[in-house]
């Protein structure tokens, strides 16, 4: 007999091309950065450095908490959100840059609970930084244990290691422009860093094992250089975003391609021309996994006509797709990110004056925008590069000291208006109005849902497959599920309206 446990998630909202876009306000706040990381669930954390705001929204855009953080009291005292990563448990990592009340800033680690509640905070008094985008954090995974990386002002930095409940460890440091710590950190077996001009992978325990450190390439009389941006994993190793500066058309964005060993794979740029001026050191392409493949934004780095797009493609550079991000004057994209399992991409935008106004637009399973963006005429050419071997390692330990603080946290109204995609058809009931019976289930999994219409169910395993489907004219079905092994499935449930809605279950 097998029991089936309905593990609903309210909101989860899929479509084969779902495109939903929003114009945000903090409120009271004035970011001059926002950044957004994705959960496994499908939600979403949007977050603001100026005013230290931090919201979690569901997978449909609504707004479930939004709050402040200060690690001070006076009204000098700011905090800064600058990196967010995930435990298993669901609990939220945060790493803050605090500016106390002498002007110094310093980094900190904040652990929220999934609904925003406080867990622990550690401070380094002893450490000043510069900027809060040199501050980034991941999660160890099977262990939760916690690494941050913090590029220097200068030349160098600092490796920090935190337990899982967010106790300090140890701290390594690093010195010269060829030991840069990671700057931009992604999780898996190691640790990988684009360090604003190479690719370097770590160990968990911060120690480099190759680099990726791109050289001049020649192309016909012209010199180019290449300038990495950030990372995300991919079958072969790892994709990365890039700068490719020099030549006639001065600067472009592009993907580029290396082996989990290190060895160069190819690469691809893109010459559009409103993209070709001088970024600041805010907007190098921001690069994610999809479940299509891989998905990247750059804007050209203006205050006053910013530009921006999303660049689209299978792991191996094919299918390549462009698409403006052109919506009055408010086109900025900085950050993008993904869901392994319910692929949405989510990008974060800033107001041409930086007045606290935001752009998240969503897209469900890798599917492309041109809902919300229109299209855009683009030139790629393939992009080789220089690969250098790896430096060893010299950094020594450091005697950081962090000490344990009590943050306030202020609840704040974070708001969420629509502008284009499919909620212009109204959603299609709500989860209460879908039922999956009985719990316990033996062999048979019984679903109804609002009306009577043609409806297709798809149960989708893990992976995404397809293990059963059927349809039916009546607002109720049933499914002989006596084949499907344990473990977690998607029952999809599709209407006239082309709206899909995602009950996830479990079966034991």
């Amino acid at each position: 007999m097998k029991a089936l446990v309905l593990l609903l998630l309210p909101g989860v909202v899929a479509a084969q091309v779902q495109v939903r876009s929003y114009y945000d306000t903090f409120t009271a706040a004035g970011p001059l950065l926002d950044h957004v990381s994705a959960l496994a669930n499908g939600d979403v954390l949007y977050y603001d450095q100026a005013a230290g705001g931090l919201a979690r929204m569901g997978p449909n855009g609504a707004v479930m908490w939004y709050e402040r953080i200060n690690i001070g009291s006076s009204p000098g005292e700011i905090t800064s959100v600058a990196d967010a990563a995930f435990q298993s448990n669901g609990n939220i990592v945060l790493v803050v840059l605090h500016r106390d009340g002498t002007g110094q800033y310093h980094p900190g680690l904040v652990r929220l609970d999934a609904d925003g509640a406080l867990l622990s905070a550690e401070i380094a008094q002893d450490m000043d930084v510069g900027l809060a985008d040199w501050l980034k954090v991941a999660v160890l995974a099977g262990t939760d244990e916690i690494r941050m990386t913090i590029r220097g002002t200068g030349d160098g930095g600092t490796f920090h290691a935190f337990a899982a409940d967010g106790t300090w460890q140890s701290s390594l440091s690093y010195t010269g422009n060829s030991e840069m710590p990671v700057n931009w950190v992604r999780n898996g077996a190691q640790l990988v860093g684009a360090n604003v001009g190479k690719l370097t992978v770590y160990s968990t325990d911060g120690v480099p094992s190759w680099s990726l450190v791109p050289g001049a390439t020649i192309m016909g009389s012209e010199s180019y250089l290449t300038v990495i941006g950030d990372v995300t994993p991919i079958p072969i190793g790892y994709a990365f975003s890039f700068l490719r500066v020099g030549g006639p058309a001065l600067m472009a964005p592009g993907i580029g391609l290396v082996s989990a060993n290190g060895i160069f794979q190819g690469g691809i740029v893109f010459l559009v021309d409103e993209l070709q001026g001088v970024p600041n050191t805010f907007t190098y392409p921001s690069i994610t996994s999809t479940l299509g493949g891989l998905a990247m934004v750059a804007n050209n780095g203006s205050s006053t006509a910013p530009k921006g797009y999303l660049f689209t493609c299978n792991n191996d550079l094919s299918n390549t797709q462009v698409l403006k991000i052109s919506i009055g004057d408010e086109a900025f994209p900085s950050d993008i990110t993904s869901t392994a399992l319910f692929g949405s991409m989510m990008i974060g935008t800033v107001h041409a004056s930086g007045a606290g106004q935001r752009l998240v637009a969503q897209s469900a399973f890798g599917a492309d925008m041109s809902s919300c963006f229109p299209t855009t005429p683009y030139a790629v050419l393939p992009f080789p590069m220089g690969t250098l071997p790896s430096t060893a390692y010299s950094g020594t330990p450091t005697t950081t000291t962090w000490t344990a603080v009590t943050p306030t946290l202020q609840a704040g109204v974070f708001s969420s208006d629509h502008l284009c995609g499919p909620d212009a058809v109204a959603e299609y009931g709500s989860d209460a109005n879908y039922a999956l019976y009985p719990v316990p289930a033996q062999d048979v999994l019984h679903l109804k849902w609002p009306i009577a219409e043609p409806v297709n169910v798809r149960v989708l395993d893990a992976l995404g497959r397809v293990v059963l489907s059927a349809r039916t004219l009546n607002a109720e079905t049933q499914l002989d599920i006596s084949t499907l092994a344990q473990g977690s499935y998607f029952l999809h449930v599709t209407g006239s309206h082309g709206k899909v809605r995602v009950l996830p279950f479990m079966v034991e």
